[in-house]
């Protein structure tokens, strides 16, 4: 944020009085894709677009294996894999941050991960080799 400020003083012989004119002129930052101000600004981990806390509040990514319970995958509950856990800008869990577009590209990536991986591999894998191989934190939360 830049501060631009003036500051005149003026004192008068006649009166005594100090009159005192201060003016500023501030730039408050705006996220460059919403246009909300006075927020919490984010540049993406992947592209280094810009977003903030509201246009994008679910901007960390963590990957959930199935071996640690079964996933929601909306509309349909099934059993995948894994899936990507999207979390809050401020819990300090998983990667990130992440804009939108670049979310649903990790989301993809994932799939297409996971389906050229057999179920051997997710039962064998220590969680080291998991996060390096999607490049992500491992969540070993239960999931229902």
């Amino acid at each position: 944020m830049s501060r631009d400020s003036t500051l005149n003083i003026s004192d008068s012989v006649v009166m005594g009085d100090v009159n005192i004119h201060q003016t500023q002129e501030n730039k408050i930052p705006s996220c460059s894709t919403c246009k909300s101000s006075n927020v919490i600004l984010f540049r993406c981990a992947e592209c280094n677009e810009g977003f903030c806390q509201l246009c994008n509040p679910q901007c960390r990514l963590e990957l959930i294996p199935a071996k640690f319970g079964i996933i929601n995958v909306a509309p349909v509950k099934q059993i995948n894999p894994a899936a990507i856990k999207l979390n809050k800008f401020d819990s300090g869990r998983g990667n990130g941050n992440y804009c939108a577009d670049c979310v649903a590209l990790k989301q993809i990536e994932v799939s297409e991960k996971c389906a050229s991986l057999s179920w051997g591999w997710w039962v064998t894998t220590r969680i080291s080799d998991m996060e390096s191989f999607f490049g992500m934190m491992i969540s070993t939360d239960t999931v229902q």
